[in-house]
Order: C-alpha cells, then sequence, then structure tokens
C-alpha cells in the first residue's frame, strides 16, 4: 500500500470503496498508525470521536472494523444521496473514518452548513443532537435512539410523509442504519447529509425528504410490502419455554417487535408452566402445542409457517435441523433467525463440517452471537457471517427506570443461579469473606435459586464465618421485576464470577443501573467492562484476584464515576429497543 493511494482515496468516494474492499484491516491501520508515529495497538483505541459515544463504539479499530464489514452499505447509501454536498459531506466524514485528520471534518464542515432546500427547521435543539425531528404532518422531537424513535414513527411516516432530519453520530454505524430503516419504512425518500461542527465530536445530521413523486407505483408496491404486518415466533428447542425465558432475550426481542415494529409476536411450545411473566410482555402470546415433541413441532408448522414470516432459534441445537428444512419448505420466503446463545467451550465443539449443520446453517438468514469477542471468532471460523447482536437491556416493569447515585448503597449484587459449578458462587463468598474487614460498611447480596448440594457447602462457609450472617443476604428468587430492578439500582458494585459464559442479560441490567462490574475473564468480559472502564477482571477461579478487585472498587474514590461510565456506556451499546430496530432492518429490510 502506498500513502499516495491512501491519500487519493481520501478525496474520492469511489476510490475509497475500492480501497476499503482491497486491504485487510492490519494492513490499514498499520499504514494509518505509522503516519501518526504512533504504535498499531495504541492507535486502536485512539478516539475517532465525530460524535460517537465515548468508549468502545469511538475507538479507531472499531469504527474502521464497522466500514471494512458493511462496505456495500456505504456504497448503497452513497448512490442515494440528493447534492453535491451530501456526497462531499459523506466523503470527508468516511475518509476521516479511515484517516483521522482534523481537515476531513474541517471539510466535511465547510461543504454543509446550508440545509436542503424544503427542509426549513433548524439544527437548534438546547441539549445539541439527540433525537429526531419530523417537520410538517407531524412535528415533534424524539428524545430517545434514533432507530428505536423511527421505529415508533412508522405509521406517520407511511400516512403523512413528513420532512425527517435525524442525528447520525451518536454511533459509527448510524449514518447507514438510519437511511435503510426509513427506506424500509417508505421507500423513496430522498436523503441528504450535513456536518455541524469542524470539532472532533461534531454533529451530523441525515435530512430526510419526501419522494417527488409519490405516486410511483414501484415504492407504493414496496410502501405497501413493508407494512403488511409480520408475524414473528419463537420456537422452543426443548419441550416448550420456561417462564422466566419470557422475560430474558427473545422476550425483549418479542415485545419491542410487537411495540414498536407492529409484528404480531409469540411463543410456540408445549405448556411447562404458569406464564405469569406474560404480563411483562403486552402484545406477546403463547402459541401452545400439544406436547414437546418433534412431530407437534412439525405439526404446527406444516400448519402455521406460510403465514410465519420469521421464526426466531435459540442455539444452533440439531433439534432445529429439520424443523428449518421443514419451515422453509412450506414458506420459501420465510426468514430464520438465529441466535446462538455462543461461547467459545460449545462453539469448538460443534462439528461444523458435517453436512447437517452447514444445510442448518445455510437455511439461516440472520445468524449472531451476543458479544464481540465470540463474533470475531466465528467470523474468523465459519463461512457464514455472524452478526453482533447484544443481548441487551429491555425495561419490563411499568416504572420508569431511574439511576440516582446519590441513593446508592453500599451493596455488591450478584443474580443467577445459585452454587451450580458455572456460576461460582463460592468464588465470591470467599472472596467477600477475604475484604470483609477492610470494608466495613458493605455488604453482599445474593439474588437467584439454589442448586442441589449448596447448602452443605454454604453450612460449612457460616460455621467459618458466622460473623458475616449479618452482611450476606441471600434474597431467593425474585419475580417481580420491580423488586428486581430496585436490587441492581441500590448496588454499587455488580459481581460475576462465572466459569463459563456467553454474554449474560444481567450484566445489562448492571450497566444500566450503572454498577461497577467485577468479573472475570469470561469470554465477553471486554464486552461487559468497556475493556476496563467499567469494572475490573481476574482470572477464572481466582478467589484471590477477585478478592482484591472487589476492595478495590469498594475502596475506589471515583466508584461513582466508574457507574457512571456504565451507564453511558450501556445508554450507547444495550438498549433493547435500538438493538431489536437494527434486528427488524437484517431480517426484513436487507433486500430494499
Amino acid at each position: 500500500m502506498e500513502t499516495q493511494e491512501l491519500f487519493q482515496a481520501c478525496n474520492d468516494y469511489h476510490a475509497m470503496s475500492e480501497f476499503l474492499k482491497r486491504y485487510r484491516y492490519e494492513q490499514i491501520i498499520g499504514q494509518v498508525s505509522g503516519l501518526a508515529h504512533i504504535e498499531p495497538s495504541q492507535f486502536e483505541v485512539f478516539p475517532v470521536g465525530n460524535g460517537y459515544v465515548p468508549g468502545t463504539a469511538g475507538q479507531y479499530q472499531y469504527v474502521l472494523k464497522e466500514l471494512l464489514k458493511h462496505t456495500v452499505h456505504y456504497d448503497w447509501l452513497f448512490t442515494r444521496l440528493e447534492d453535491a454536498i451530501s456526497r462531499k459531506v459523506f466523503t470527508s466524514l468516511i475518509a476521516y473514518r479511515v484517516l483521522p485528520m482534523q481537515v476531513f471534518l474541517e471539510r466535511a464542515f465547510d461543504a454543509g452548513p446550508v440545509q436542503p432546500d424544503g427542509l426549513t427547521v433548524l439544527w437548534n435543539k438546547p441539549d445539541g443532537c439527540q433525537g429526531i425531528f419530523m417537520e410538517n404532518s407531524v412535528q415533534t422531537w424524539l428524545d430517545e435512539e434514533e432507530l428505536a424513535a423511527l421505529c415508533h414513527m412508522k405509521k406517520q411516516i407511511r400516512d403523512h410523509l413528513p420532512n425527517i432530519a435525524v442525528c447520525v453520530s451518536h454511533a459509527a454505524s448510524d449514518i447507514w442504519e438510519a437511511p435503510r430503516l426509513l427506506d424500509g419504512i417508505r421507500p423513496g425518500y430522498r436523503i441528504y447529509l450535513r456536518h455541524y461542527d469542524a470539532s472532533q465530536y461534531g454533529k451530523t445530521v441525515l435530512y430526510a425528504l419526501p419522494p417527488e413523486n409519490i405516486s410511483n407505483k414501484k415504492a407504493n408496491k414496496a410502501a405497501t410490502s413493508v407494512s403488511k404486518q409480520k408475524r414473528v415466533v419463537a420456537l422452543s428447542v426443548d419441550t416448550g419455554w420456561d417462564n422466566i425465558q419470557l422475560i430474558k432475550e427473545f422476550g425483549a426481542i418479542l415485545c419491542a417487535l410487537s411495540k414498536n415494529h407492529h409484528c404480531s409476536a409469540s411463543f410456540a411450545g408445549a405448556h411447562k408452566e404458569d406464564y405469569t411473566n406474560l404480563k411483562y410482555i403486552p402484545g406477546v402470546t403463547m402459541d401452545i402445542l400439544q406436547d414437546g415433541s418433534l412431530q407437534a413441532k412439525q405439526h404446527y408448522l406444516e400448519k402455521e409457517a406460510g403465514n410465519i414470516d420469521c421464526i426466531l432459534l435459540r442455539g444452533c441445537y440439531s433439534k432445529y435441523f429439520q424443523l428449518a428444512d421443514l419451515y422453509k419448505t412450506y414458506n420459501p420466503e420465510g426468514k430464520i433467525y438465529l441466535s446462538l446463545d455462543a461461547n467459545a467451550e460449545w462453539m469448538d465443539t460443534i462439528q461444523w463440517t458435517e453436512q447437517t449443520f452447514y444445510h442448518f446453517m445455510d437455511q439461516c438468514d440472520v445468524i449472531s452471537a451476543s458479544g464481540r469477542t465470540m463474533q470475531r471468532h466465528l467470523n474468523e471460523k465459519w463461512k457464514w457471517p455472524i452478526e453482533y447482536i447484544p443481548n441487551g437491556f429491555y425495561n419490563f416493569s411499568k416504572h420508569k427506570w431511574q439511576v440516582d447515585f446519590a441513593q446508592k448503597k453500599d451493596r455488591i449484587l450478584t443474580v443467577g443461579r445459585l452454587g451450580t459449578p458455572q456460576k461460582a458462587t463460592h468464588v465470591l463468598l470467599e472472596a467477600f469473606a477475604k475484604i470483609a474487614d477492610a470494608a466495613p460498611s458493605w455488604e453482599l447480596r445474593l439474588v437467584g435459586g439454589q442448586a442441589n448440594g449448596f447448602e452443605e457447602y454454604l453450612q460449612q462457609f457460616w460455621n467459618r464465618f458466622p460473623q458475616l450472617k449479618n452482611r450476606i443476604h441471600f434474597l431467593g428468587q425474585i419475580s417481580e421485576k420491580e423488586a428486581l430492578y430496585d436490587e441492581y439500582l441500590q448496588a454499587k458494585i455488580f459481581a460475576l464470577p462465572s466459569t463459563v459464559e456467553g454474554a449474560p442479560n444481567v450484566i445489562a441490567e448492571a450497566l444500566f443501573a450503572g454498577n461497577a462490574i467485577a468479573i472475570t475473564d469470561i469470554d465477553e468480559w471486554k464486552d461487559a467492562t468497556n475493556n476496563g472502564t467499567c469494572g475490573l477482571v481476574s482470572k477464572i477461579g481466582d478467589t484471590g484476584g477477585f478478592a482484591q478487585n472487589l476492595l478495590h472498587l469498594c475502596q475506589a474514590p471515583n466508584l461513582e464515576a466508574i457507574g457512571r461510565n456504565a451507564y453511558e456506556y450501556a445508554q450507547a451499546n444495550f438498549n433493547m429497543e435500538k438493538i431489536t430496530a437494527k434486528l427488524y432492518q437484517l431480517i426484513f429490510c436487507g433486500d430494499l
């Protein structure tokens, strides 16, 4: 790679596109870091900014990798931009993502202070650049994540065709995901880009004006197709769904699809227990099968497949193989979303070259991992593209989620199945016993049912540390979401001493509550702590190291700042409504 080639690519988007398709990540960062006289490992964490939320999302390595992976989407957007100013802004911003020099931000700013004709609203919201503005038939600011907000306004967009202004500088992918989603809601919008501010954290705004010829038959046909209510079904792998699973990942996805995307959403499986958690997922129903047998599920698909637009599968279990084949037989246009629920121990045992597994994976339209480490590992190992769909936070309660750091207490919290080998609860108990005298104001609170045999260990623990009985509280399984959320909101530290995990939902809940994280080096510890900015990591099974990290956090003068970092990181990366909006786009809008 020649330096001149890099600079030439920064001045012409078509050249940049070819450049990104020609060179690998390692080649580009080697060249760029060399120009900056900085080691590649240090340049990887360089804050690219341009409005991205500080932390992982704004580091050079993630911005460049996102650009390399989705070059086809950036190519699509360039062809959709309506004027020369927009194309100059876009080219300058993409150049900055590859070669982060101030001159490209200045060029984007110089090109973009004038709004496109037909849009008179000024970008002057008091808090800067949060949300979406829609002018004409709909006049409102939407104070929420941009993609989720677009989904909330789908009906208004289709019925009234308002002028739209969207901030697209909070995450690297916003610049193409927002217009892609809008094109899925109502095809034909005219797209413009403007950039307001030459600083590293400048604001980029995407403007969308209605189609000039709104009677265009092709656009109307596409709009009608998209507006048709989608039916989405989460199919159980075993007998049926457990009640607790209704308020985990798939429950959140189905609830958000129903609430924000006008989908008909349901779980399907045999009746296992009373589904009291249905009260937390309005709009989601249960399709009860006669039993949990393969034959019952096959009969269900034979009858219903033609009316199901997408089935959701959790885990690449062999029990799904025949069902996926049957679904595609009865509905070739139907979509399959596979959430891998992956950890390295499981994924490395799969015989992925076997024909049945290969055929199953080929049938899946969207395949995801819930952590970046596992996504990268599987993308290198497998031929199928693995998307990053994190296991985020969804507020299942009716109460407003509000973090008040002044009201937090000196509490360490853990939530999970206590006493199992996977959760390693004994490591947490032993670690707390080690630091109890040095952190006298702190208490430990444990939420969850207990595994068989754990009581014997616990009795021995109390015999050794009877003085801790008033500082260690076993709260049992908390079924009411409001009560569970109160535990998160009152705690300052969340502890996860597990031996193996994918990307557990409890981490997203803890981060959203502003908890500092004490964790072992499971696969996704970097995601859980934002590379250490939101907590501390120790080796799996290292009781002494875990204790040292707990004590460090308990005594940290900046513990509140760590908690605020956790909260802001969660807002940017683990909002389940925004995550589901991205998933909806991947499943249903990819061909638009």
